[in-house]
Formats: structure tokens, C-alpha cells, sequence
């Protein structure tokens, strides 16, 4: 239905995010893609996947029975697959071997093994910046998996028939994305992050980014874990965050009905005692501001877990059950906090 409301209001062309859930579930098996990308696969959504080959069956509908309603509409569909990634790789093969598979597949790698290489790319705390299939990449965006998302874009437009010129000017126009390695600006030199990393392939892969351009500058880390959500992965992030990080500020995400003092001790029951040091502050607002105030010159900062959520999603007091919404942007409260700090 939104689809069609689209396409009566004018709009000529979509990019969308097609959930694991949605394929299963056959929700989009009547839209006819143009192009489809795959770009990872990690434990996630195991509360509704049995298994990673079940989570990894379903994303893999898209391609396979997504593009028979594409080629019945007169489409010509291509497909482009990251092959870092080791069920990509595997995808990728499938795909190639498979005689029902009537449409062009490319692989990427920021690692130079795909069809379309990042190897060329290079990465700072201030962009992305290099070459990518013969189109010199400028942008403001930060981060590998950045790299992935251009590499991505990059293969999948050439095959769409984008010319490189137009694909160089989208990738240098997008300034960023929100929630997304967002960066707080300041004054201070402070290099402050906020991102929706909330699993943990996700934060291992944002740290290890801020890893490799931090230039030896401590790296600080705030995050909690969402509650009524998968507990397993809990320590798993605590022991990313510590093994990653400098220092640790272990916090509250969205508890939602759970207690937020047993999401943290699930949290600290997986971290590395060798690692980073670690506190725990509940207080989301508190937990940021303990952050800023210990931060140096050319530190860097990652407030992880809710991105660009404006709220927080808390255990009602009146009620087991029930949730409260209270408003809580991290951006914001980064900007609060920070003008609070100086004006002392």
C-alpha cells in the first residue's frame, strides 16, 4: 500500500531496507527489485530465527525468489554481494553455481578480493577519501563498514547504468547519517560519536573503525543493551567494549520492562577484566556527562546503542507490564552537557 501511495504521489525510484521478518514472512514477495545488495550476515533476530542457517535462508529470498516477479514485469535485476563477509562468500558461490539464478551477480571487498575493490580507499577520523571501479570517492562519511556501503552503492549503480560522475557527487553530497558514527561537533577537539550499534557485530566493527584513525588517542566507550530483547548477547558486547576500548561507561539503553540493574549485570558478567577500565553509571544522562568530563584533546567518544532515537524506553513504575516513553536524543544531551561543562 505504501508503495503504491508512492508511486501515485510521483516518486520514480526507492531504496529500502528488506528485514529478515519481511522475507519470511513473504511480505515483499511481490515487489519487482531492480537490484538487491547483500552486505553481511551476524547473530541477530535469534529470537525469531531459530538458527543462523534459518536467518541466513531467509535473507537470501531476496535473490532468490524476489527476482522472478522482477523479470516477469520486464525488469533486467542484478545483484551485488559483499564477499568479506563469510556468508556472503557463501551467497556469492551459490549464486554463480546456481542454473536458476537468470540475472548478473558482482561481489565487492573492502579487502580487494571482489569484483569491485575498496582497496584503494582510504580511511580518517575526517572521511573516506580514494578510489573505488575508477570513480575517486570523496566523503565525509567515517568507518569501514562505511566502506562497505559505498563499495555497495558503487557496485550496484554501475550495473544499474548510473553514470560514475553522478555516483561520485551522491557519495560526496551525503554528509551523513543520522544515528549512524554521527558526529557531536565541539570546540575541544573532541572527536564525539553517537551510533545505533546495538548487537555485537555492530559495536566491535564501530570500535575497531575508531580503532584504526584514533591515532592513539583513548577511545571511550558508553552503551548499555535493550531489555526484553536477546540476552545472549549482553556479555558478548561487554566483552567487545572493554577488549576495544580505554574506558568503559556501562549504562541504560531502552530496559523497556526489564530491571535495568540485571541488564547491566549480564552485561558485566562478559567483560574482559584485562581490558579497559569499566564503571557503571545507570543514569543515561549521567554516564555521557562522566564521559565528556574525562575526555582529552583528540579522544574519541562513542555513545553507542540508540542512535537516532529522541526517546527512552523505560520500565513503568504503576505497572509490570508497562513501558514509559520519556524524550532522550544522546545528540542533544552531548550539546547540553557540553556548554554545561564549559560554562563551569
Amino acid at each position: 500500500n505504501l508503495l503504491v501511495e508512492m508511486k501515485n504521489d510521483g516518486c520514480t525510484a526507492v531504496v529500502m531496507e528488506v528485514s529478515s521478518h519481511a522475507l519470511a514472512q513473504r511480505r515483499a514477495a511481490t515487489v519487482a527489485f531492480d537490484g538487491m545488495i547483500f552486505t553481511n550476515l551476524s547473530p541477530e533476530h535469534l529470537d525469531y530465527h531459530p538458527t543462523m542457517e534459518d536467518y541466513y535462508r531467509s535473507k537470501t529470498l531476496l535473490f532468490r525468489e524476489g527476482t522472478p516477479v522482477a523479470i516477469e514485469a520486464g525488469k533486467k535485476p542484478v545483484g551485488s554481494v559483499s564477499v568479506d563477509d563469510e556468508w556472503g562468500q557463501r551467497l556469492y558461490t551459490e549464486l554463480h553455481n546456481s542454473s536458476e539464478v537468470p540475472y548478473q551477480v558482482v561481489s565487492f571487498s573492502s579487502r580487494g578480493e571482489g569484483d569491485v575493490s575498496g582497496a584503494n580507499l582510504r580511511l580518517a577520523l575526517s572521511g573516506i577519501s580514494g578510489e573505488v571501479a575508477g570513480i575517486k570517492i570523496q566523503s565525509s562519511l567515517v568507518g569501514g563498514f562505511n566502506v562497505q556501503n559505498i563499495m555497495a552503492a558503487v557496485s550496484l549503480s554501475l550495473q544499474l547504468g548510473i553514470e560514475p560522475g553522478a555516483i561520485a557527487r551522491g557519495i560526496a553530497d551525503l554528509k551523513g547519517v543520522p544515528g549512524r558514527l554521527e558526529r557531536v561537533k565541539n570546540v575541544d577537539g573532541l572527536n564525539v560519536f553517537v551510533d545505533y550499534a546495538h548487537k555485537p557485530d555492530a559495536l566491535e566493527k564501530v570500535l575497531r573503525t575508531l580503532r584504526s584513525v584514533c591515532l592513539g588517542h583513548k577511545i571511550i566507550t558508553v552503551f548499555g543493551c535493550g531489555g526484553d530483547r536477546d540476552k545472549v548477547k549482553r556479555p558478548v558486547m561487554g566483552r567487545i567494549a572493554t577488549g576495544l576500548s580505554d574506558r568503559v561507561i556501562v549504562t541504560t539503553d531502552n530496559p523497556r520492562t526489564e530491571d535495568p540493574d540485571q541488564i547491566i549485570h549480564d552485561i558485566l558478567d562478559g567483560v574482559n577484566r584485562g581490558g579497559a577500565s569499566f564503571m557503571v553509571e545507570p543514569d543515561r544522562r549521567q554516564a555521557i556527562e562522566l564521559a565528556l568530563s574525562v575526555a582529552r584533546t583528540g579522544d574519541v567518544v562513542l555513545i553507542a546503542g540508540k542512535g537516532h532515537e529522541e526517546y527512552q524506553l523505560l520500565p513503568d513504575p504503576s505497572s509490570p507490564d508497562g513501558v514509559i516513553k520519556v524524550a532522550f536524543d544522546d545528540r542533544l544531551v552531548v550539546q547540553e552537557l557540553y556548554k554545561s561543562l564549559k560554562s563551569r
